[in-house]
This record gives structure tokens, C-alpha cells and sequence, in this order.
């Protein structure tokens, strides 16, 4: 068993102090296999207290636990990476050398616990683009370099993110595209690969970004390459081995032209789904065949009457938990179909969980049919 000689730092540096972070298996496993990547603390700019740390891909939230127990936080000088220097301590007996030594820089009263996250990024103040010139004054520009690095978010995360949003950059400025203005790109972009003969229900990569924003600028000079990249990020997959070939996406487009026509005819009064898909299979680019189905829809609608849809935007629903979002549903409608409910909530539901668990705590599940069930308050 070895002993340890302990002593107690006689000055500290004003220039920093130091905390305890719990760190979990897999940033371990990340500092063990990715020595040179980064490891990021990072904070959004519009508040003072968060902070995450960040890989590569994921993020995770710091949190405080406070304890009551005395912390120390002990250089090893048989390490010493931080090259302390204990040229003060003398030996009790001259003769015998001091062999492990322990040099204390600090008690600690919290630590901080690290809870996986998904990020965000803070796109509310970002102006939207729909085509015109940006009127925004050189001081008060932020491009969507400065966007990640005030963003509590993971790189890779950021542009699963960004470009969901319909994120772009103009002229250096991060934009949001309008969704007016994504419809048109969509209207000019499918036509130009049917005419050239680019299949969209192709399975390999056959969308290649150079030739596809010559092609669309052709047609209108507005479509740069920025805007061409957020729609096949948007709109489509891009090949893991060549970052410039892509293929697209039917069914994310599809969606797109639904809700779209959801918003736009069943926003203020209802519609019937009939109806619905005879708008949105018209609402295609010409000669775009591809199959839409109302489930695709679900967690953008509700039945305020049994055979009567209305568009609902999950943006305006309450966020912050469970419990508070299924209040928010059951104030628009207060019975649902379960299959119809279930992506309101779906992304709430702790991992690990049962979703039945969760939702019969708030709610009652009952059956109305052989598979079919229905969803009321308590």
C-alpha cells in the first residue's frame, strides 16, 4: 500500500480556478479515442447560466449538484502536468527522499454532473430570406460561423439542426429561407432534374451540387450555391463518402407540400382529408409522382370533427414537459385518435420508457375498435 504526503498550495493564480466535472463513459471513450478533437465548454450568448460541453457529434448539459462533503482537488507530483514546483518542502529526515507527494490546489463544495442534450440553436432574432437583397448593416451581421460557436450545440448536431430550419448563409449574413421562397426553389429544382434526366427516385447519389446550381441558375440567378446546399440537406441525403453528391428525399418532400397545403387551406377552419389530398397531390411539381398518405402528417394536425382535419403547429404548444403538452392538446381537442397524438408527445417520452407508462399517468387509452384506440384527459 503506498503512502502519500499531502501539502497545501501556499498561492493560487488569479489568471484561473478549477472545478470538478463528472465525466461519463463515452467523453472517456472520446478523449481516449479522438485525442486531437476537440472537447468544447461552450455557452449561448443570450444568457449567463448554461454551459455544455460538446464532441464532435454530441452535447451534454452541465449541471450543479451541490454536496456537503470538503472536495480536494490534489495535483500528483509523480505526474504533474501542470509542472508545480515544491522546491519549499524539506524532509523530516534528510536522508530519506520524499517519493510521492500530493499538492492541494483547491476544495471544491459542487460539482458538476453532465445530462445528454440535444442543443439548440438560438435562430429567433436570424432575418428570413425570401429571394430580395438583405438589409442588414455590417455591425450587426452574424455568420453561421459565429452562429456555432455562440450556439450550446454540437458541430455535427448544428447542421442536422441548421439545415432542418432551412438555415443558409448570404452574403455572410445566417438566414432562415422563408418557406414561400423553399416551396419556389422546390417548384424550379424537381423540374430541372426531370428534364435532365436525373431520376428523384433514384437510389444511388446521383444529384451532383455543381452542376445542379449551374442548372438552377440558369433558370434564376438568386438560386447560389448556398441556397442550392440548404435545400439537398433539406430535401435529400447527402453521400457519406463524396460530401458534394446527394439524392432526394420523397417522402421529406412530400411532407413539405402537405403541410404546406395544411397550413395554408386548413389553418383557420377545417378541412376534409379528402379534400386535403386532392390539394396536395396538385400541389406538385409537374410530372413529380410520388405517394402521399395522411399518416405522413400526423403531429401537424387535429380532428376538431370526426371527419374533419385542421392544421395545429406544434411550435405554439407548450415544450417544457409532458404533463403541460398534453393540457395544451386536449384544450384543442379533447378526445384523439392515439396514432394521431402519440407525435405530439413522442420526442417527451424519457428513453427507456414505456409510452403507455408515460401517457395512462395524464391520460386514459381507451379502445374503440380492434386496433384502434382513443386518448381523453383524466
Amino acid at each position: 500500500m503506498s503512502s502519500y504526503h499531502t501539502y497545501h498550495q501556499i498561492s493560487k493564480s488569479p489568471a484561473y480556478s478549477y472545478k470538478l466535472v463528472q465525466l461519463p463513459p463515452d467523453i472517456l471513450e472520446y478523449m481516449r479515442s479522438s485525442p486531437n478533437n476537440d472537447l468544447l465548454i461552450k455557452a449561448p450568448t443570450h444568457t449567463n447560466n448554461e454551459l455544455v460541453m460538446c464532441t464532435q457529434d454530441s452535447t451534454w448539459k452541465l449541471r450543479q449538484m451541490n454536496h456537503s462533503n470538503t472536495v480536494l482537488v490534489l495535483n500528483n507530483m509523480n505526474v504533474n502536468k501542470l509542472n508545480h514546483q515544491l522546491k519549499h518542502v524539506v524532509p523530516c529526515d534528510k536522508n530519506k527522499a520524499i517519493n510521492n507527494k500530493l499538492l492541494g490546489l483547491t476544495n471544491c463544495s459542487f460539482e458538476y454532473e453532465l445530462l445528454k442534450s440535444q442543443g439548440y440553436i438560438e435562430i429567433s432574432n436570424l432575418p428570413s430570406y425570401n429571394g430580395s437583397p438583405l438589409n442588414v448593416p455590417s455591425n450587426q451581421m452574424v455568420s453561421v460561423t459565429k452562429l456555432i460557436n455562440d450556439s450550446p450545440i454540437s458541430l455535427n448536431q448544428f447542421y442536422n439542426e441548421w439545415y432542418s430550419n432551412r438555415g443558409c448563409e448570404i452574403n455572410g449574413q445566417a438566414v432562415l429561407l422563408l418557406a414561400q421562397f423553399t416551396t419556389e426553389v422546390l417548384q424550379t429544382l424537381i423540374p430541372i432534374l426531370i428534364s435532365n434526366q436525373i431520376s428523384y427516385t433514384e437510389d444511388s447519389f446521383n444529384i451532383e451540387l455543381n452542376q445542379i446550381v449551374s442548372l438552377m441558375q440558369n433558370q434564376n440567378d438568386t438560386y447560389n450555391k448556398e441556397i442550392v446546399l440548404t435545400m439537398l440537406h433539406k430535401f435529400g441525403f447527402q453521400n457519406p463518402d463524396s460530401p458534394t453528391s446527394f439524392k432526394l428525399n420523397n417522402l421529406e418532400i412530400s411532407k413539405w407540400f402537405g403541410i404546406q397545403n395544411l397550413l395554408s387551406s386548413a389553418s383557420a377552419t377545417s378541412i376534409q382529408p379528402k379534400q386535403l389530398l386532392i390539394n396536395w397531390k396538385s400541389s406538385f411539381p409537374p410530372f413529380y409522382n410520388i405517394p402521399i398518405d395522411l399518416k405522413d402528417l400526423r403531429g401537424y394536425y387535429c380532428r376538431p370533427l370526426k371527419d374533419q382535419i385542421q392544421y395545429l403547429d406544434p411550435s405554439v404548444l407548450t415544450d417544457k414537459d409532458i404533463s403541460a403538452r398534453a393540457k395544451d392538446l386536449f384544450k384543442v381537442v379533447k378526445e384523439w385518435d392515439y396514432d394521431e397524438f402519440l407525435p405530439f408527445i413522442q420526442h417527451l417520452i424519457p428513453s427507456g420508457k414505456k409510452t403507455d407508462s408515460v401517457i395512462l399517468k395524464f391520460a386514459r387509452k381507451k379502445r374503440v375498435g380492434k386496433n384502434k384506440f382513443m386518448v381523453t384527459p383524466r
